[in-house]
């Protein structure tokens, strides 16, 4: 029999756009996704056809991630943009490939990777696959008049979601300065606080994962003037998503042995480098990207409504089936707060 037809707004590269139980694959070729050399042609593709980019690797979706992506495809108001294991190719800047990391990442940090990426080459939104709150046809209309903004999203509202590497806040001349006035060093400085136990790989701290200095100080305390890594807006090729990409890449090729190494034991890995994998949770998104809105601050613009409070993921999916059997339950119970927030 024939197939329904396909959600609006789902665009894709091959992408799987779904509408129920049905799953629908479409194959474009819509000047929204297709590179055409040269940083004037990337720019006017992004303001003459906005998009929001996401990605999905790992298990299928279930349920309640299904729902969230069906409600981006619903409520956005622009083409939604589904990046998976079988079209990322599609992405690829001719002359750019992708880190030679990116196949030993976990499921959750190549999505994190290819924010980076994308947005750096072809701009566009980033939502992560979770319900959001109404249109954005307005707030790309916005930065198409205000060519001064290259980042813009929901407020941060307070500091214990700001992620922060101080490795990655050190691009910021003025946290240099705070070190030299602090008698340190761009290499070298003092914890301000105990480091969390996730930031120690195999009992040890490597300081180019430390989050604790004087600079990731800074960068927590201004929160008010970031914005969120889990949905946002950005302009193609400009300072912010250049140092974004360089310092993500640069990451990625001082852990690529450990990479080559590690077992990544399921998809949502790794918050105590499980398998031993190196990377932290944060580190590819908030915990560089953060650090460099401060950075560039004059660029960076609040508006966009934050995603409302719900379950927005499966569990059993997504973490460990394994770690799951073996946690006790009131970690269980934490864990189901925490994927309500």
């Amino acid at each position: 029999g024939t197939s329904s037809p396909p959600p609006p707004y789902c665009t894709a590269l091959g992408a799987t756009c779904m509408r129920g139980a049905l799953v629908v694959m479409l194959v474009l070729t819509s000047p929204s996704v297709r590179y055409i050399g040269g940083a004037t042609t990337r720019f006017d593709s992004f303001e003459r056809n906005p998009r929001v980019w996401t990605a999905w690797f790992g298990n299928p979706m279930l349920r309640v991630r299904r729902s969230s992506f069906q409600a981006l495809q619903r409520s956005l108001g622009v083409p939604v943009v589904l990046v998976t294991e079988s079209n990322v190719s599609r992405v690829v800047v001719p002359g750019r490939p992708l880190h030679a990391a990116f196949e030993h990442l976990s499921a959750i940090h190549k999505a994190d990777y290819l924010a980076a990426y994308v947005l750096h080459h072809h701009g566009g939104g980033w939502h992560d696959i979770k319900r959001p709150c109404g249109s954005w046809v307005s707030h790309f209309a916005s930065m198409r008049s205000r060519r001064n903004i290259w980042l813009y999203g929901p407020e941060e509202r307070n500091s214990a979601v700001i992620g922060c590497l101080e490795q990655a806040a050190a691009d910021d001349a003025q946290c240099l300065r705070l070190r030299a006035n602090r008698g340190e060093s761009t290499g070298s400085f003092a914890l301000t606080s105990s480091e969390p136990a996730t930031t120690y790989y195999r009992g040890r701290l490597d300081i180019r994962d430390a989050t604790a200095g004087a600079c990731c100080d800074r960068v927590r305390s201004s929160f008010s003037q970031l914005v969120s890594v889990q949905a946002f807006i950005a302009r193609p090729n400009t300072l912010l998503t250049s140092d974004w990409l360089r310092l993500v890449e640069h990451r990625l090729t001082s852990k690529l042995e450990l990479l080559r190494n590690a077992t990544v034991p399921f998809p949502r890995c790794c918050h105590h480098h499980e398998g031993g994998y190196p990377l932290g949770w944060n580190d590819l998104k908030g915990g560089t990207l953060h650090p460099l809105m401060l950075k560039h601050s004059t660029h960076v613009r609040t508006g966009l409504p934050p995603h409302p409070a719900g379950a927005y993921r499966d569990p059993l999916s997504e973490d460990s089936r394994l770690l799951v059997k073996r946690l006790q339950r009131p970690v269980l119970v934490r864990d189901r707060v925490a994927a309500r927030q």
